[in-house]
């Protein structure tokens, strides 16, 4: 889905950390390679909206930018007391911060960049959560109660972690196409995602991404959505 100029365009400036959350195999920023370490999942022959935030901050002319891509599909926010399917290890909910957990592997992978790049003499200056999540959460009722609260923990939460009191957040608003979810639980988490950002004024800002093509699954993003995604994360995060 991308084209040959695509293809051949230098992300030099673009630096990212990559790969499965649960085997990560350092926490070392890398300089961005299309087919290489650009997305967590099959890299040689899948890439995700960070490809076109790559383009667009090339585009921009500004300094280097890193990013700590820390994906997992199937992932719920709430927590596991909701009960099976969610547990304690494919939630981000706070407060569940066991070894397994989403949290913790997230946090240590940032903690063990800050450090990586402190030992070279490189001080982070984080700037931006970008959050496109929430589809899980949509299927079911009780999976989407109290979905703003919980994203504004984990907020709050990352803040903390990061030592960026200033750190705003890009909230992707699920899409919400899929026959299978709950009309209520998915119009639930729209709400609670547009309500975050209405909460936060300027320290957040949502992308809308009902105009963004999916694939046949009507669930995840095609080669043309993931672009349009990641160039709207861009603009959003206001760097």
């Amino acid at each position: 889905d991308l084209t040959a100029p695509e293809q051949a365009r230098s992300l030099s400036h673009s630096h990212i950390i990559a790969g499965s959350i649960a085997t990560r195999p350092t926490a070392t920023p890398a300089a961005m390679v299309l087919g290489t370490n650009q997305t967590a999942t099959n890299p040689a022959t899948v890439f995700g909206p960070e490809i076109a935030f790559a383009w667009a901050r090339e585009d921009s002319g500004a300094a280097r930018e890193i990013i700590l891509k820390t994906a997992a599909g199937g992932t719920y926010l709430c927590p596991s007391s909701v009960g099976a399917p969610v547990t304690a290890s494919n939630t981000w909910a706070v407060g569940e911060d066991l070894p397994t957990s989403l949290l913790h592997m997230a946090r240590t992978d940032m903690w063990g960049a800050i450090q990586s790049l402190a030992n070279s003499g490189v001080g982070l200056n984080i700037r931006c959560l970008l959050w496109m999540q929430g589809e899980s959460d949509a299927y079911g009722v009780a999976t989407a109660a109290n979905y703003q609260a919980s994203l504004q923990s984990l907020f709050g939460t990352g803040k903390i972690d990061s030592g960026a009191g200033s750190m705003r957040a890009v909230i992707g608003r699920i899409r919400n196409a899929d026959p299978l979810m709950d009309a209520t639980a998915s119009a639930s988490v729209r709400s609670a995602q547009s309500g975050f950002v209405a909460a936060n004024g300027s320290a957040a800002a949502l992308v809308d991404t009902d105009s963004f093509s999916l694939m046949a699954d009507s669930l995840h993003y095609n080669g043309a959505g993931q672009k349009a995604l990641g160039a709207a994360l861009y603009a959003a995060a206001g760097l």
